[in-house]
């Protein structure tokens, strides 16, 4: 009889479902007659229900959709939950499909609730399949994106799209797990911990997947979809953790295991795991996972009220200083954003002059210098390179005197772009004057010979110093911004440094001979090229004899690189602009001479 009512079950469900009669599909499983059928024969009936679930189903006909989630509802409250669970998740796992995603996700959290015992071996493959559906997505065009208002174009960009709703499903299904661990009702289920672990891993994975992509900021207006599931995920985790730091206390296995290699996964936008990674394990778990969770803690506030207040900042400074770095890891501007966001929010919790040289000893600094170099210089995003100026200028003066000599040193020293050279040298500058200033008060600095005599020479004359890389016939206009500072360097040094505090003027036939000397010869060089340049183009302009710039044999070369196909005007502000700028080095120049004959006139030599 029961083998008659299975295949009659079956034969009726599809019958409705086939002509989308679903009242009487509904009223069908609930009918206490077909009771042990829907308890002992899911794994009959689920594949029968899922058959008539699909993305195509959605637009045509939701209602049979909707009805066939609640069939699965149905299931999932009454059949045999270890067989159920194994049916859902075969299914799941066949599919990338969202809908059928989303629609079998609910039931099989609702199977796994009902299991009795081995929770915790249930929760991994529930979750795991979670994690397996995430993986498949693509991530977003981000990178076309820039600026809080333009940003928010993301929202319709159907990557996005996609990502925040199945972000949404996953928080709604997930909660009631979240709900019941965390709540006291839980004493009779065995393994309370391990639970908790394996939820809180799960997040942490979730946290640092295809989300972290999105824009997570809050501004003044309405939260994003992704803010909202940003905001769910970490309550998720302050729910299941007491302490919130105590994930800083990865770090030091992270860093034992090296941030390349280990981050290996979240630069692949966590695609394969490993075969020998544990999923659910907290020493596995990859380091820009825990970065966005500090990113939205710490630089979003979300959860900021959880924080235990024992911690030290300057603890907080070097582990966050580590996650920082796998987000610049990621290559990617919208997390590159997130990691200098975190990065800014941590250096601004230290005092100036706190933070002693021994401190640089650790690697991770030596990584984060070089990270946020290449977010200010190379990054594609406007929003990344100011605020990546921003960092390294805070950075640099949260150290004592040493400490900002050595981050000088080894920055000036491997200075390969004028632009990054101007910025380090208007940073010399500013400790200089602040140093002169306080010994005229007489203040005592520790190490503040560290930027005088010597020191002070290797720092000048250093690559990324008051230096032409190729002498004379250095190209100006490339290098024009490192040039600029180093002549108002020196042009500061004349005029402040009057007592000769620093040594400077010690050094002054030294300067002239490396530098100033070469870069004379370099201005009548450039300055002779160009004019005939000029000439060239006023002549072609005067007689008239090509109309097409595509004709002209006169072609301007800028930084190395040839202008193409310029209209002859373009050209003649080109090369006017470009005599402008050796006008401009030629003043400096003549100013800085000026005020080093005005003291060797009073002051002369022995």
């Amino acid at each position: 009889m029961s083998s008659d009512n299975d295949c009659e079950l079956l034969k009726v469900l599809n019958d409705h479902l086939e002509n989308h009669r679903t009242a009487e599909a509904l009223a069908a499983i609930k009918n206490p007659k077909f009771l042990e059928t829907v308890r002992d024969k899911s794994w009959d009936l689920i594949p029968t229900i899922f058959k008539y679930i699909s993305e195509d189903a959605t637009s045509k006909s939701p209602e049979l959709v909707l009805c066939c989630r609640e069939l699965l509802t149905v299931v999932a409250e009454n059949a045999n939950p270890e067989e159920a669970i194994l049916e859902f998740i075969e299914v799941i796992e066949s599919t990338n499909d969202d809908i059928l995603f989303t629609s079998v996700l609910e039931p099989l959290v609702k199977v796994h609730m009902r299991l009795p015992r081995r929770r915790g071996d249930s929760l991994k493959w529930v979750l795991n399949t979670v994690l397996d559906h995430l993986r498949r997505l693509s991530t977003p065009a981000a990178q076309f994106y820039e600026g809080p208002e333009e940003r928010l174009l993301m929202d319709v960009d159907p990557a996005v799209v996609r990502i925040n709703s199945l972000y949404s499903q996953i928080s709604y299904c997930v909660k009631p797990l979240i709900d019941e661990v965390s709540s006291k009702v839980m004493n009779d289920i065995e393994s309370i911990d391990e639970i908790k672990s394996c939820l809180t891993t799960f997040t942490l994975r979730i946290i640092g997947g295809p989300i972290s992509f999105l824009d997570l900021s809050h501004g003044s207006k309405s939260k994003s979809d992704a803010r909202v599931n940003a905001e769910m995920l970490m309550h998720f985790i302050a729910c299941l953790n007491s302490n919130l730091m105590s994930f800083l206390e990865q770090v030091d296995r992270l860093q034992s295991l090296g941030i390349k290699e280990k981050d290996k996964e979240s630069n692949k936008e966590d695609a394969e795991c490993d075969a020998d990674t544990d999923l659910f394990s907290m020493y596995d778990i990859p380091g820009k996972c825990f970065a966005v969770f500090y990113y939205m803690l710490l630089s979003e506030k979300v959860e900021f009220d959880r924080i235990p207040c024992v911690y030290d900042h300057f603890y907080v400074f070097q582990c966050c200083m580590y996650y920082s770095t796998t987000l610049f890891i990621a290559n990617e501007f919208n997390i590159m954003l997130k990691g200098l966001n975190l990065a800014k929010v941590v250096i601004d919790m230290q005092m100036d002059s706190s933070i002693s040289y021994e401190a640089l000893d650790s690697p991770v600094h030596s990584t984060f210098q070089q990270s946020v170099i290449n977010a200010m210089v190379y990054c594609s995003s406007l929003e990344c390179r100011n605020l990546g100026v921003k960092v390294l200028e805070s950075y640099i003066k949260k150290f004592d005197m040493k400490g900002k000599y050595i981050v000088l040193q080894s920055m000036l020293s491997s200075a390969n772009h004028s632009g990054l050279a101007g910025f380090l040298l208007v940073q010399l500058k500013d400790i200089l004057n602040h140093t002169l200033s306080c010994q005229e008060r007489e203040k005592n600095i520790e190490y503040a010979n560290y930027f005088s005599g010597q020191n002070l020479l290797g720092l000048i004359l250093s690559p990324g110093g008051c230096t032409l890389s190729h002498g004379p016939e250095t190209d100006l206009l490339e290098a024009s911004d490192q040039i600029l500072s180093a002549l108002n360097l020196l042009r500061f040094l004349s005029l402040r440094d009057i007592k000769n505090s620093t040594g400077f003027w010690d050094y002054i036939p030294v300067i002239r001979e490396k530098f100033m000397n070469p870069l004379r010869e370099g201005i009548d060089l450039s300055r002779a090229h160009y004019v005939v340049k000029r000439k060239d183009l006023e002549m072609e302009k005067k007689v008239g004899r090509k109309k097409d710039s595509d004709q002209t044999n006169v072609s301007v070369t800028i930084g190395g690189q040839k202008i193409p196909n310029l209209p002859l005007n373009k050209k003649m502000l080109v090369v006017e602009s470009a005599l402008n700028t050796f006008d401009l080095i030629d003043s400096l120049l003549g100013r800085l001479n000026e005020c080093l004959e005005c003291y060797f006139v009073k002051n002369p030599p022995l």
